[in-house]
C-alpha cells in the first residue's frame, strides 16, 4: 500500500513539474523566436509561423517530458511507456485544448492548436521510451558485490 501511494505522489509531482517546465519553456523559447519572425514577408508569415509555434511546442514537451515521464521510467515506474507518456502529457493537452474551446479562434488558429497538442503527445511518449530506454540499459543488470 505504501508503495502505490509513493507511486502516485511521485507520478502527481513529477506531473505537475513537466505541466510547469512545458509552459515555461514555450514561454521563453515564443520570445527568442519573435525577432527572427519580424523580419518576415506577409505572404511567408502565417506558415512560418505556424510552423515555428509547432516546433517550439515540440521542444517544450521534451524538456517538460524529460523532467517528468523520462525520470519516472528511468527511476522504473514499471508502467508502459506509451500509457504513461499519454498520461503525462494529458494536462497539457487539456490546458491546449481548454483554451481552443473557451476562445472564438480562427480555424486556423485552432489547426495549430490541435497539431501542438499532438505534438505534445508525441514527445511526451518518446521521452517515456527514452527513459526506459535508459533504464533497461543502466539500470536493469544484476547488482555486483563490492
Amino acid at each position: 500500500m505504501k508503495s502505490v501511494f509513493l507511486t502516485i505522489a511521485a507520478t502527481a509531482v513529477l506531473m505537475t513539474l513537466g505541466l510547469l517546465l512545458y509552459f515555461s519553456a514555450a514561454a521563453f523559447l515564443n520570445v527568442l523566436a519573435i525577432p527572427l519572425l519580424q523580419n518576415l514577408d506577409p505572404q511567408q508569415a502565417e506558415q512560418m509561423i505556424a510552423a515555428v509555434l509547432v516546433v517550439i511546442s515540440f521542444i517544450a514537451a521534451l524538456i517538460g517530458g524529460f523532467f517528468s515521464v523520462f525520470l519516472f521510467e528511468m527511476a522504473g515506474g514499471g508502467y508502459r511507456p506509451l500509457l504513461m507518456g499519454t498520461v503525462f502529457s494529458l494536462p497539457a493537452v487539456l490546458v491546449q485544448t481548454y483554451v481552443m474551446v473557451s476562445r472564438g479562434m480562427a480555424v486556423e488558429m485552432m489547426a495549430i492548436y490541435v497539431l501542438e497538442s499532438v505534438v505534445v503527445l508525441l514527445a511526451f511518449v518518446l521521452t517515456a521510451f527514452a527513459g526506459r530506454m535508459v533504464s533497461r540499459r543502466f539500470f536493469s543488470g544484476e547488482a555486483h558485490p563490492a
